[in-house]
């Protein structure tokens, strides 16, 4: 909702702190010294300021007292040890808006955020209406009683227009406003787009209701000669049977002259995957394609292009191969992927809660035999978890495990390109399945990976993560604490017992020095594991 600025020496407090706001829906850059504060402050285009007193390079009261004589008004909260009441008095006459005393709780840190966002934040982020309907256009959402929707860009579009005019326009003139750009686009479309837009929103949002569009929602089908502009233009039939949640700007698009989109198959918070027909192959292949509005984020284009190469370089049955990359005609860089037909591992565990333990540890050692490979390329995964592990065919009788979603991936030995992508001090991944040293923003290799498989291991095992806390701030804190996870074994044979106790402590080993060194010793003990309860044809349970 907000771009937030910490500047903050203590690397793993900011990471923390940064984790907890980008949860929150903001936007978080984090700087680690004073040296170059005042410019970052001055010259970025920051809503908040989060600002350390004790800095190295200058000193946070100093950064105050610069950034307000330059007449940057900024809100700036002061994070400090500081307690006495000359250093709060001090801060404050300086400029600082609040002041926030170390050690201190998320859930405060949150309040005072939210106090001053709300005195601070722009007007094009307050466009509120009785049913306080918020717009952040730099991420195409509208925020309805506390709850973001995605948009797409005309949906986005339209909405905010209505927000904007006392009296709606007329359904032509929006047609016109809204696609100008866009000769096929007519009242039909209009009308499928509010449908969508009420879906999302609720039927009740009094800018969408019948009355603001005479004649439009009436479920008879508009005649052609309705359409703004192009009376006489020949438009494609729309089968008014049809849900209007099949309407997809996307859908029949062919893109490098190749790949036809077919069917919109998943998604998230970046892009959407369209299962798509090859023209010149005539074969099924899947496409991940950046949203529109992502292509602005430099650092998010290099990521998606990181993917297309790290895959690129890799070649195993157990990682989904990418066969290309390309660039759509509106400048979102795509991926084409193979076509998968299964269901991913979180699937799987969301309808069964746990695997047995023979089945599981087949489901990882294949997955680990696909990270071992990427491993010995250079490539680290950095995003494990269950959802990014397909499962293809019966999973009780013949399957594989394709590994998907490289977007996190980096070398192990990152040249200038690669680091472009992340550097030491970022957090990235997934903090049920992240390593300690990856919470901790620190430099991650092979070992981050193995970490996260067993994870996944436990989790497919007992039907929950190892380590679950209140948010995701306080399951960092929980990853990063040097408590193992608590576990019981039943098992008539000791060997197979002690076995799977060896797998699971050593893959969850909090210090790197403990933890498996590399995936090899890792698949050699889980081989060992499998291969002594084939042996001796028992039955081994596992419970927390």
């Amino acid at each position: 909702m907000a771009n937030i600025l910490i500047v903050e020496d203590r690397i793993d407090l900011a990471n923390l702190v940064r984790s907890f706001l980008e949860f929150e829906d903001h936007s978080v850059d984090a700087i680690h010294s004073g040296g170059t504060a005042i410019e970052r402050i001055t010259g970025g285009d920051y809503h908040l300021v989060i600002l350390d007193w004790d800095l190295p390079e200058v000193a946070g009261i100093e950064i105050l007292k610069s950034v307000r004589a330059k007449g940057i008004s900024t809100p700036i909260l002061m994070l400090t040890g500081k307690n006495t009441i000359e250093n709060k008095e001090q801060g404050f006459d300086e400029g600082a808006d609040d002041y926030l005393t170390k050690p201190f709780d998320m859930k405060e840190l949150a309040m005072r955020v939210k106090a001053l966002l709300r005195r601070s934040l722009p007007k094009v982020l307050e466009k509120r209406v009785e049913e306080a309907i918020t717009l952040i256009p730099e991420r195409l959402r509208a925020v309805k009683h506390g709850k973001p929707v995605a948009l797409t860009q005309k949906e986005f579009e339209l909405l905010e227009l209505l927000l904007k005019e006392s009296k709606p326009p007329a359904p032509a003139d929006l047609v016109k406003r809204i696609w100008a750009d866009d000769a096929t686009s007519n009242l039909e479309t209009l009308r499928t787009t509010i449908k969508r837009l009420r879906k999302k929103l609720g039927h009740d949002t009094s800018q969408l209701k019948d009355e603001n569009f005479p004649g439009l929602m009436d479920e008879k089908p508009l005649a052609v000669a309705q359409t703004a502009e192009n009376s006489d233009a020949s438009f494609p039939s729309i089968d008014q049977s049809e849900d209007e949640d099949s309407f997809d700007p996307y859908l029949g698009t062919i893109l490098d002259d190749k790949y036809e989109l077919l069917e919109l198959i998943g998604g998230g918070g970046t892009g959407v995957v369209y299962k798509a027909n090859h023209c010149l192959l005539n074969s099924t292949v899947a496409v991940k394609l950046l949203f529109p509005h992502m292509t602005s984020k430099q650092a998010m284009v290099r990521r998606f292009q990181q993917e297309a190469k790290a895959t690129a370089m890799l070649s195993h049955p157990n990682i989904l191969k990418v066969s290309d990359f390309g660039t759509g005609d509106q400048g979102q860089p795509f991926l084409v992927m193979e076509y998968l037909q299964g269901e991913s591992l979180a699937d799987l565990l969301d309808e069964n809660e746990y695997l047995s333990p023979g089945l599981a540890a087949n489901v990882v050692f294949q997955a680990g035999a696909g990270l071992h490979h990427a491993h010995s390329k250079g490539v680290v995964h950095r995003d494990i978890k269950p959802s990014n592990l397909m499962i293809i065919g019966n999973i009780y009788e013949k399957f594989s495990v394709k590994i998907v979603d490289f977007g996190l991936a980096r070398a192990n030995r990152p040249d200038e390109e690669w680091a472009k992508i992340t550097v030491t001090g970022d957090v990235f991944g997934s903090p049920l399945y992240m390593s300690p040293e990856q919470c901790r923003g620190e430099h991650v290799d092979q070992q981050a990976d193995i970490y996260s498989l067993g994870c996944v291991l436990f989790e497919a095992m007992i039907g929950e993560p190892p380590f679950v806390g209140k948010d995701p701030v306080d399951t960092i804190l929980k990853q990063v604490s040097p408590a193992l996870p608590t576990f019981q074994i039943t098992c008539e044979n000791q060997k197979v017992a002690d076995q799977l106790e060896k797998v699971l402590l050593r893959s969850l080993a909090k210090s790197k020095e403990h933890r498996y060194a590399t995936m090899a010793h890792f698949l050699e003990d889980l081989l060992q594991f499998r291969e002594l309860l084939a042996k001796e044809g028992v039955s081994v349970s596992i419970c927390r």
